[in-house]
């Protein structure tokens, strides 16, 4: 996942600074963050999936190889457009607003959307199902003290936990990070 990561921001021609900018984070923790021996938290995942437009699976799913983050970025364009273009269209892709400029604030906004509908997503697997929480932590054998820190945002859930959840349950990861 981590040379994915690298493999996306390399064949754009991007800097680690270029990325970290739509991360709010500093280009040393960015640089940290491609290492492959590091895991990448849901959070920066998801916003990384979403600034490239990238479905989150060819990210994680070690069946999808750079041939396959390639033809995605062709798909987009991104391979025949200038710099300026580029980074243009990963701001509109992470904020889905050309006038809003990034800043801590919309980057936490961003964060707190998808967290939401993360939330909303499990919630509404709990009601169509008539579950109770506990019955859900059983179903994705997971703590329902978890389940319940995920619900009451005391913490986001976990690259490994989202992987989990999306696919015992069938919920479109993608319709949660909102890239198309």
């Amino acid at each position: 996942m981590n040379q994915k990561i690298k493999f996306i921001r390399q064949t754009l021609n991007l800097s680690e600074r270029d990325i970290s900018s739509f991360l709010n984070i500093s280009s040393y923790k960015y640089t940290f963050l491609e290492k492959a021996d590091v895991n990448i938290s849901c959070d920066f995942l998801l916003l990384i999936s979403r600034v490239y437009g990238i479905r989150m699976q060819l990210l994680t799913d070690i069946g999808y190889n750079n041939h396959d983050l390639l033809t995605e970025l062709e798909k987009q364009d991104f391979l025949q457009i200038n710099k300026e273009s580029l980074l243009n269209k990963l701001k509109q892709n992470l904020l889905q607003n050309t006038a809003d400029k990034i800043t801590y604030n919309s980057i936490k906004r961003v964060k707190k959307s998808i967290q939401q509908k993360i939330i909303d997503s499990i919630l509404s697997v709990i009601e169509e199902n008539n579950m109770s929480v506990r019955d859900f932590s059983l179903m994705v054998n997971m703590d329902k003290e978890n389940i319940e820190a995920i619900l009451s945002k005391k913490r986001f859930i976990e690259t490994e936990e989202f992987i989990k959840v999306t696919n015992l349950c069938k919920i479109d990861i993608d319709s949660i990070v909102n890239c198309r």
